[in-house]
């Protein structure tokens, strides 16, 4: 909103503002993310983490760096396992399209023995590629802050689409007046432009009937 978009100078007031509205904004999520939690049928879900380890691929990143960098230090029982792990791991798919991605990538690369699944020795190469491999898988259930910062503020238009159309939405008006007044008294503004006030209509088409209305007295 123009009303909202005001000029500040970059001064220690300013840096010491935008780290309050950060950690409002952080106490604001943390709150509304309890709220859905608490409500929603799926409770024991992570919503936070945007991403989660896949705890297979976990194992194996860490077998091929222990054989890769600590064989010497293994015992012979859990190079044997380590060396299992890895290769069951080696005929599934999940590792198949890893490598069908990383043989495109290397074109001219002429290694035939690459794409055999080992049974006995495994290769300093395969290890360093296992030992790199991303064991990050995105979360399909992660809501962001703001995410959840608009549901709960649209929350009460799930029945009415129309009545985001109206004149004012109290609780988005009481949002964005919550903001005004948090900036105001954390940066106490001295040269605001004149006409700003936290009680100013959030709609710029309210604005214009008041402004016409007031210039017609």
């Amino acid at each position: 909103l123009p009303h909202d978009v005001v000029l500040l100078c970059a001064t220690r007031h300013h840096w010491q503002a935008e780290r309050a509205a950060h950690q409002r904004m952080t106490r604001l999520e943390r709150s509304l993310r309890r709220q859905y939690e608490a409500t929603s049928s799926s409770q024991k879900r992570d919503t936070h983490s945007s991403h989660l380890v896949d705890a297979q691929l976990k194992k194996v990143t860490s077998a091929a760096s222990a054989l890769l960098h600590h064989r010497d230090k293994l015992p012979t029982q859990r190079i044997g396992e380590y060396t299992t792990l890895i290769q069951e791991f080696l005929q599934q798919e999940k590792y198949q399209s890893h490598q069908r991605q990383r043989e495109e990538a290397e074109s001219g690369h002429d290694d035939d023995n690459d794409n055999d699944v080992p049974t006995i020795e495994l290769t300093v190469r395969q290890l360093k590629q296992l030992g790199e491999l991303n064991d990050k898988i995105p979360n399909p259930h992660y809501i962001s802050g703001p995410e959840l910062v608009m549901a709960s503020l649209m929350e009460s238009n799930n029945n009415d689409d129309n009545n985001f159309h109206q004149r004012e939405h109290p609780k988005l008006t009481a949002f964005i007046h919550d903001w005004r007044r948090h900036f105001q008294q954390t940066l106490q503004p001295r040269c605001l432009p004149a006409g700003w006030s936290i009680a100013s209509p959030v709609q710029s088409d309210v604005r214009r009937t008041e402004q016409k209305n007031q210039e017609t007295k």
